[in-house]
């Protein structure tokens, strides 16, 4: 079983400018403080241990919290740390875990299929000013990872 953060991106990340239901779960399109024409990063990775596919993500970033050109950022380390860096660190977050099949296309596409559930944890991330500035859909192997949940 793993714990903590997963190894790193088995392929270069899918990374672009969206909008759509992830920008809406972050505030984007009028909600949460934000203008309807503001647009998020989205990013896409799969992070393996060799061979071994472990982690599928699909990640939306407010854009504003990133400057300069997405295409020139290493976007295979901690998001949480890359946004800290540029003055949005995370002080919390709303998540929910589920036990789900990974989407047919994304099985297709990284030939992830026969792998059984994934433990999918969907996860909005806010700043000290209670800014939502991420929101993350990570796939995590259902047969390699456990996680402790503290619940208050």
């Amino acid at each position: 079983m793993h714990s903590g953060s997963p190894p790193g991106p088995t392929r270069p990340p899918a990374c672009g400018l969206a909008g759509g239901r992830p920008a809406r779960a972050i505030g984007a399109g009028g909600g949460g403080g934000r203008a309807p024409h503001d647009t998020v990063i989205r990013l896409e990775r799969l992070r393996s241990d060799g061979d071994d596919p472990l982690v599928y993500s699909v990640a939306s970033i407010v854009r504003d919290a990133i400057p300069g050109p997405v295409r020139h950022f290493d976007w295979s380390g901690s998001l949480s740390d890359m946004l800290a860096a540029h003055g949005h660190p995370p002080v919390s977050s709303a998540a929910r875990l589920s036990a789900v099949e990974l989407p047919e296309d994304v099985q297709r596409r990284y030939s992830l299929g026969g792998f059984g559930p994934w433990l999918l944890i969907s996860e909005t991330v806010i700043t000290p000013a209670g800014r939502p500035v991420l929101y993350a859909e990570d796939y995590h192997r259902g047969d390699a990872f456990a996680f402790n949940v503290l619940r208050r």
